[in-house]
């Protein structure tokens, strides 16, 4: 019998307190830039009489990126299985996110629990989504682009 095949390069890679506050840090001025840009669009609106585009400062994300990125420190969850996520993933009741088989990296159905910060982040996505348009439970967490998140992170990278 053939042994079975042992891993020795293991890499687990968290990130260190540095590179958490700068990432944070770049999401909330990413996300502050976004309401500027909207409070500007909408000056230049008003200026022509055209009416404004609805506030971002009544929303708790401008887009996607911040609550999929939060998700992810609080979770581990790979980049794949966040944009795969479904809101009938999420079970607020028991508070954990379901990653299918089709989409986990082992081909395993995981079950992942949720600390208070990703709890309150997908609770504030789901009401900011319900407010938006009809919430369908087949429909993906956000308009997610992976475009979008790799940006964000490579900017954190240089701040």
């Amino acid at each position: 019998m053939k042994k079975a095949r042992e891993d020795k390069e293991v890499r687990v890679r968290y990130l260190d307190e540095a590179e958490e506050h700068r990432l944070r840090s770049q999401l909330k001025r990413r996300e502050q830039d976004a309401r500027d840009a909207r409070d500007r669009t909408n000056q230049w609106r008003r200026d022509r009489k055209m009416e404004p585009l609805p506030s971002l400062h009544a929303v708790p994300f401008t887009d996607h990126l911040m609550p999929m990125v939060l998700l992810s420190i609080n979770t581990g969850m790979r980049r794949g299985e966040l944009f795969d996520l479904k809101w009938s993933h999420v079970n607020f009741d028991r508070r954990i996110v379901t990653v299918s088989a089709q989409t986990a990296k082992s081909r395993k159905t995981r079950h992942i629990p949720l600390n208070a910060e990703a709890f309150e982040t997908l609770k504030a996505w789901r009401s900011q989504c319900d407010l938006c348009q009809r919430r369908s439970k087949s429909r993906p967490l956000g308009g997610a682009k992976s475009g979008h998140l790799i940006r964000a992170l490579a900017s954190a990278g240089r701040a």
